[in-house]
């Protein structure tokens, strides 16, 4: 009898607390995710200046190979590498690589979606983000599972999705702010010129 009570208290406890734990590990991989883009394009306008050259930022579908080439609209990761040429696509020879990271897409059932507004971040010497002809600049990331940008009641009104913000000086910050300055408000998004993002 006792052990009856016992595994019905603990199952009310369970079921009560699985909703909020499940919450909790999709805003972490959430905020893991930006995190990880946000140290790699730290990293890559770091090495640009420590090395004088040009590194630059973008997606790819083969983050994990030594080889690792930019493939423009991939979900699966990003990469950093220095940018002899200054082309933002990487050569395998000469072009090391300076970072990299897959996104996390282990949860079936809230799908991560990443969307960007540009084929490649790129960082001159000087620290700050270069212009190259013929690419799109990319200045923000957007990344989000299917609760979108909506604001949660339970994170303080912030944005279940995150945003990710490269500034021309080449400084850049994860926001998940949804009211505010239209350049960290991450629902404004989808009207702001030259951003035109919208999650999922």
């Amino acid at each position: 009898m006792e052990l009856m009570v016992v595994l019905t208290i603990a199952g009310i406890i369970i079921g009560f607390g699985a909703p909020s734990f499940n919450r909790f590990r999709l805003n972490s991989r959430l905020t893991n995710s930006a995190n990880d883009v946000l140290a790699t394009l730290s990293r890559a306008r770091t090495e640009a200046i420590k090395t004088q050259v040009n590194v630059s930022v973008c997606a790819s579908a083969n983050p994990g190979d030594p080889a690792a080439t930019c493939s423009n609209g991939s979900n699966v990761g990003w990469i950093a590498f220095r940018d002899i040429d200054g082309n933002c696509t990487r050569a395998a020879a000469g072009e090391d690589l300076v970072g990299s990271g897959a996104f996390d897409h282990t949860f079936n059932s809230q799908p991560l979606t990443v969307r960007v507004n540009g084929t490649c971040a790129s960082f001159g010497p000087n620290g700050f983000t270069r212009t190259v002809a013929g690419v799109a600049t990319l200045d923000h990331f957007l990344i989000c599972d299917n609760r979108g940008v909506v604001a949660l009641p339970e994170a303080g009104g912030l944005s279940a999705g995150r945003g990710i913000v490269i500034d021309r000086t080449g400084r850049s910050r994860v926001t998940g702010t949804v009211t505010g300055a239209l350049a960290d408000n991450v629902i404004s998004w989808s009207g702001m010129a030259g951003v035109a993002l919208t999650c999922p």
